[in-house]
């Protein structure tokens, strides 16, 4: 059994959070944009604003 089947067999936080579906990816990308947030770990703010000037 993979991780991804055990998280949701078992019931756990993190697939009750992610209603199921791709449980593990969408944990990674919400924990990566919470990284990024963070002030010391902003690492493409500088670059959206050069890349995409009025975008953002």
């Amino acid at each position: 059994m993979d991780a991804v089947a055990a998280a949701i067999n078992t019931g756990s936080e993190l697939a009750q959070i992610y209603n199921d579906i791709s449980v593990l990816e969408n944990h990674h990308c919400a924990l990566t944009f919470a990284i990024l947030r963070r002030k010391e770990c902003a690492l493409l703010d500088k670059a959206q604003e050069q890349q995409l000037p009025g975008r953002l």
